[in-house]
């Protein structure tokens, strides 16, 4: 009798091994270890991972982003992390005549002028210079009136356009902006 009782839950337990299947709402036929949608729309591997969302695959990075990361998609199910873009805390506005650079407005200025103003900017805060100048070279640099400063900085150097600078959190270094072709045009930020 015990042998009997033994080879009964034996072939439970055995039995129960092999009836792992996969688990579908609103499908009868599954095809993955949770999928939901007639067509298993979302689907969820056996180690716990999403695989599939409206049907397109996901492909997940390996490791885990830092704190202040997001997972961005591209599109195509491609995840990967990446930090939030700043928000632009101020744009200026450009004009170039030759000898110097027309920032904004002169009212905008304690000093009442905007040819070549010495600009304050703040560390970890996003700018955008917007060149409308007609072709002056645009370049923020850490070397007065030549180079090119292009840490935090998008599309450095455009004679029109717009211009990015997140100025970088640790910077400790003097920054400047001139026009290469006109170094007669320049100015200083002062970074705080």
């Amino acid at each position: 009798m015990k042998i009997q009782i033994l080879l009964l839950i034996s072939v439970f337990f055995t039995s129960l091994h092999t009836m792992a299947q996969n688990v579908g709402i609103g499908t009868t036929a599954p095809l993955a270890t949770l999928s939901v949608g007639s067509s298993s729309q979302f689907r969820v591997n056996s180690t716990g991972n999403i695989i599939r969302i409206n049907n397109i695959p996901y492909s997940f990075p390996t490791t885990q982003g830092a704190p202040d990361q997001y997972l961005r998609n591209d599109g195509s199910g491609n995840l990967t992390w990446v930090l939030p873009a700043k928000p632009v805390v101020r744009a200026f506005i450009m004009q170039g005549d030759g000898s110097d650079w027309l920032i904004d407005n002169a009212s905008d200025y304690e000093s009442g002028d905007n040819a070549d103003p010495t600009i304050v900017l703040h560390r970890g805060f996003t700018y955008q210079f917007i060149n409308n100048s007609g072709g002056h070279p645009f370049y923020i640099t850490d070397t007065p009136m030549s180079g090119a400063y292009n840490v935090g900085v998008t599309n450095n150097g455009a004679g029109s356009g717009t211009i990015t600078f997140t100025v970088p959190i640790d910077n400790s270094i003097p920054l400047y902006y001139y026009c290469s072709a006109h170094p007669v045009m320049n100015g200083t930020f002062i970074i705080n």
